[in-house]
């Protein structure tokens, strides 16, 4: 064996599954079709790594011998990796093995650091990035350095927040911004990701991947290589469906009102580069969303002749809607306060920042 390919063609009797075994989103479950590899074959993929190094061909060699229990050679070629590569998104790409696999990481502020300055140096040159559309861009999978700067920076105060060892982090696939809304019914909704991956989601959720850490048993991940759109459909009574995936709606009062899918954004105007592609909407903004737009619009006015201009509301109690998230849930201006009332699930933050939810059993702002 000379190449890689050679040892791909030598161990996989079906040629497309040893194509797909290339594909780092493909599912492990190839691995389970070819036969135990002895020292001689990982000594040849260890080396090979290190003397002829393709990022793509050690993304396939740690996924191998971590699937055969080789886990120290694997995670040596993560390791190779990060500290080889000069493409941010394939350093991602090994962060994300190495935090799926469990494999140690000491120094996540250094990994970080090295992967955010591979985005500074990024080149507008590769053809990853659009000079028409910056938002979105082919290859690699449309994590252009804008996105993968929002990544990082979400990366970052997770550790600091969980003192360097951090639970979970959000898969950096779930940033890439071709999304397809498929189906959904009262409780979930079913996307399409270009990752290679369907996301059910309960259906207050709006598509924010940063929060998706203060619910990580609430929504679901399903490799597209081992169900089908189909069968999640069936098993979750889901109704096919389609939505734009953003749109602007209009500015309102300060605030610009973005149609995300099937959601209303309101994301006070402190700048006019917020996109909901690059950037979290609710880092550092006076943002919040409804399902309704005139329940948004009821909100934003509240906001803005309580909070802002100091006035006094002549109303004692105001009722902005009886569902409010499709969450069975009433919405109520009362007391100068937002309340929900008559709770009847537990439903867990939809987030920790500036949100106009905190917590669905407790008052709001």
């Amino acid at each position: 064996m000379e190449t890689i390919i050679d040892f791909i063609n030598q161990k996989f009797d079906d040629p497309f599954l040893g194509r797909l075994a290339l594909d780092s989103y493909s599912s492990d479950k190839i691995f389970k079709t070819i036969n135990k590899l002895d020292k001689i074959d990982v000594n040849f993929l260890v080396r090979k790594n290190k003397i002829d190094f393709v990022e793509d061909a050690s993304i396939f060699s740690c996924r191998i011998l971590f699937s055969q229990g080789f886990k120290k050679d694997s995670n040596y070629i993560l390791d190779n990796v990060l500290n080889t590569t000069p493409s941010y998104y394939w350093a991602l790409e090994a962060l994300r093995l190495k935090h799926s696999y469990s494999f140690k990481i000491k120094k996540w502020e250094t990994i970080l650091n090295k992967i955010d300055k591979l985005i500074d140096n990024h080149s507008n040159e590769f053809e990853d990035f659009s000079h028409t559309n910056p938002y979105f861009s082919g290859l690699p999978l449309s994590i252009t350095p804008k996105i993968a700067k929002r990544i990082i920076n979400g990366y970052r105060k997770l550790i600091r927040k969980n003192n360097n060892s951090p639970n979970i982090i959000p898969d950096y696939r779930l940033f890439i911004p071709s999304l397809t809304l498929l189906a959904q019914n009262e409780k979930y909704t079913l996307f399409l990701s270009r990752g290679g991956f369907f996301i059910l989601l309960p259906r207050y959720f709006i598509f924010v991947p940063e929060l998706f850490v203060n619910f990580k048993n609430e929504f679901k991940i399903y490799n597209s290589n081992e169900i089908s759109s189909n069968q999640i459909i069936n098993k979750f009574n889901l109704k096919n469906t389609s939505c734009l995936f953003s749109n602007f709606i209009k500015t309102y009062k300060g605030y610009d009102i973005i149609q995300f899918f099937d959601f209303y954004l309101a994301v006070k105007l402190t700048t006019r580069s917020f996109t909901v592609l690059n950037d979290n909407p609710f880092e550092n903004r006076d943002s919040f969303y409804s399902d309704n737009l005139n329940d948004l619009t009821k909100i934003i006015d509240l906001k803005r002749e309580f909070i802002y201009e100091g006035s006094s509301i002549n109303n004692d109690k105001i009722q902005i809607t009886n569902n409010f998230l499709n969450t069975k849930s009433k919405l109520v201006f009362e007391k100068n306060k937002f309340v929900l009332k008559n709770q009847t699930e537990s439903i867990k933050s939809i987030s920790s920042l500036n949100t106009i939810i905190s917590y669905f059993n407790k008052i709001i702002f």
